[in-house]
C-alpha cells in the first residue's frame, strides 16, 4: 500500500489552483447517493457584455437527462459548448433560464450553497488532466478527499480500486511526468469518479490523445460512469456515436436527438 504523506501534500498543494478547485467541487459521498436523479435544462441563455452590446453564446437551450443516460455534444469551436458545461457544473451563472439537478434549481442557490451542492453532485473531466505534478497518481485521485479533510483507509482503498479499474494498479506511486498522456487522463477519470457524483461533465476528454488512447478513454468513460449521467463535449465522432443521445450546438442553438 502506498503511504501518502498527507501533511506534505497539504503543504505543497495548498495554494495550487487545482486543489482550490477541488476544495470547491468535490466531497465525500456514499454509494447510496448514486440514486435515480434527473437533469432538466429549460430555456437556458448565456450572453457576455462586449463593446457593442452583448455576445449571445447560448440561446434557449433545453433538454433533459435521466440517471444513467449519456449525452454527447458536438459543434464548431466557439459555439458555446464549454460555456454550457460551465453553467451545468455551477461554475458560472446563466443569463436566463434554469437548470434543475436532482430536484434542485441551481440558480436558487446562494454563493455559499453552490460549493456544497457542486461537491455532492458533479464530477469533472477536462481535456487537460490538471494533475498536480508533485503528487503521485494515487495522491492525485485522493486530493478531492484531502481538500475537505483527512483521508480515511476506506477512501484510500477506493482510490486504489479506481486506479485498478482504469488499468493503473502498477502506477500508483508514479508522478504525472512518469505517465503517458493516456495514463494521465485515466488518473483524471478516476479522480472525477472518486466521490461517485450524480452528473459527470467531460470537456474534450480525448482531445489531446492519440487514436489508440482515444478509444480506450472513451471505453472507460462509458463503462465506469454506471448510474451517473454523463455529458461529454467532443469533436470525436466515434466517441459521440457511442452515447445514447447526441446533440449539436452551433450558433448558440442546441439540437438534441
Amino acid at each position: 500500500m502506498v503511504n501518502i504523506p498527507e501533511k506534505a501534500i497539504q503543504k505543497q498543494c495548498r495554494s495550487t489552483p487545482q486543489l482550490e478547485f477541488f476544495s470547491r467541487s468535490v466531497m465525500l459521498t456514499k454509494t447510496s447517493n448514486c440514486r435515480a436523479v434527473s437533469l432538466v435544462v429549460s430555456h437556458l441563455c448565456k450572453s457576455y457584455p462586449v463593446r457593442d452590446g452583448a455576445l449571445e453564446v447560448l440561446r434557449d437551450c433545453s433538454f433533459e437527462l435521466a440517471s444513467g443516460e449519456r449525452l454527447s455534444i458536438s459543434g464548431p469551436s466557439g459555439s458555446g459548448k464549454s460555456s454550457l458545461l460551465s453553467i451545468l457544473g455551477t461554475l458560472e451563472p446563466a443569463t436566463s433560464g434554469s437548470v434543475m439537478l436532482n430536484g434542485t434549481d441551481i440558480s436558487s442557490l446562494s454563493e455559499r450553497e453552490l460549493p456544497l451542492f457542486r461537491r455532492q453532485n458533479i464530477g469533472f473531466v477536462f481535456q487537460d488532466h490538471h494533475l498536480l505534478p508533485q503528487c503521485s497518481a494515487l495522491e492525485n485521485v485522493l486530493i478531492p478527499f484531502l481538500a475537505v479533510g483527512r483521508i480515511t483507509p476506506e477512501q484510500r482503498h477506493w482510490g486504489m480500486e479506481l486506479l485498478n479499474r482504469v488499468g493503473l494498479s502498477e502506477r500508483l506511486d508514479h508522478l504525472p511526468a512518469e505517465l503517458s498522456g493516456g495514463e494521465r487522463q485515466r488518473v483524471a477519470i478516476a479522480r472525477a469518479l472518486v466521490n461517485r457524483p450524480a452528473l459527470i461533465l467531460a470537456d474534450e476528454p480525448t482531445g489531446n490523445l492519440d487514436r489508440t488512447n482515444v478509444g480506450h478513454i472513451g471505453d472507460l468513460l462509458l463503462e465506469l460512469t454506471d448510474a451517473a449521467m454523463l455529458i461529454v463535449v467532443t469533436h470525436d465522432s466515434s466517441l459521440a456515436e457511442r452515447t445514447q443521445r447526441q446533440a449539436t450546438l452551433d450558433g448558440g442553438l442546441l439540437v438534441v436527438g
